[in-house]
């Protein structure tokens, strides 16, 4: 159970992070920011890995308990960070208008 809601998280965050970047970035960096970000979360993983091993070797429970927190944490930031600036503007509001109008 908790491994489908982690893979749903991982799915979602994947799509907005993604949406997000390709939202702020300018086209003619898409590549560049895109490929500095998947090297980043490389190394956060194996830096990751390598501490979560070390905690672990000490008490399984404490990389549980750090990774939660750490993530709680980041959840929080990114709520605050990320209030209200993701309404949609005019331009999108009347495009979403005229995609309902042509579903329909």
């Amino acid at each position: 159970m908790l491994l489908a809601l982690y893979i749903l998280h991982a799915i979602v965050w994947s799509i907005c992070a993604l949406s997000l970047r390709q939202r702020l970035v300018p086209d003619a960096l898409l590549g560049r920011v895109g490929g500095a970000a998947r090297v980043l979360g490389l190394l956060g993983l194996a830096a990751g890995s390598a501490v979560g091993g070390m905690l672990g070797a000490i008490d399984l429970t404490i990389p549980v308990a750090g990774g939660a927190v750490v993530f709680g944490g980041c959840c929080l930031l990114a709520v605050t960070a990320l209030r209200g600036e993701l309404a949609p503007d005019e331009h999108t509001a009347v495009a979403i208008d005229e995609v309902d109008a042509e579903i329909r």
